[in-house]
């Protein structure tokens, strides 16, 4: 099982590695299902989780997602966002988590591929500001909690990405954000894109 550290406790010269390690392990998996040289990485965003369109908050650039179903309190509620395919022709990788809610409820985010937990992250060592049940003074602002992944999680084309959420205590659809940092690899010129009027 994988470890998070939070961002403050890591060397940016390290998040560079670790993200240039990730490109490479990327792109590497996109070329040989693809067959094609060519290959082009963009942030892994919210529209790439499926379901993500609804529970999407804020800009949808990064992959900023809202708990789709109700957590009960130490409970793990597993594969929250059922259906989450790589598609056949691009690799994805996770390699960061950030808690978004100002007092956050997750004790912990599962990760795997194909069904099969790979990294159970615990985010209790993003949490800087204490509990619920302790006293925060007024005046402080909330912030994301950013932590990186000692071992990135990478997802082959066509594999399953699950998504799993624990809970201190209950939670109501929608009432917990998290961002997954990650990237997403696919061959040039054979995605889709949509067709705007002017």
């Amino acid at each position: 099982m994988s470890v998070l550290f939070p961002a403050t406790e890591i060397h940016p010269a390290k998040v560079d590695d670790l993200r240039r390690f990730v490109l490479r392990q990327l792109s590497d998996l996109c070329r040989q299902a693809s067959g094609s040289a060519d290959v082009i990485a963009r942030s892994l965003r919210a529209g790439d989780v499926e379901g993500s369109v609804e529970t999407a908050v804020g800009l949808r650039e990064v992959a900023r997602l809202r708990n789709p179903v109700a957590l009960v309190a130490d409970t793990w509620a597993r594969d929250v966002y059922p259906g989450v395919e790589v598609p056949k022709n691009a690799a994805w990788g996770v390699f960061g988590v950030a808690l978004v809610s100002e007092r956050p409820a997750l004790d912990c985010i599962s990760l795997g591929v194909g069904g099969v937990p790979v990294a159970e992250l615990s985010t209790t060592v993003l949490c800087a500001f204490p509990r619920e049940d302790e006293d925060v003074p007024v005046d402080t602002p909330p912030r994301w909690r950013l932590g990186y992944v000692a071992q990135p999680v990478l997802v082959g084309p066509g594999e399953h990405l699950s998504i799993g959420l624990l809970a201190h205590r209950p939670v109501v659809v929608g009432g917990e954000d998290i961002v997954l940092i990650g990237y997403v690899v696919e061959p040039v010129g054979r995605h889709v894109m949509r067709r705007y009027r002017w």
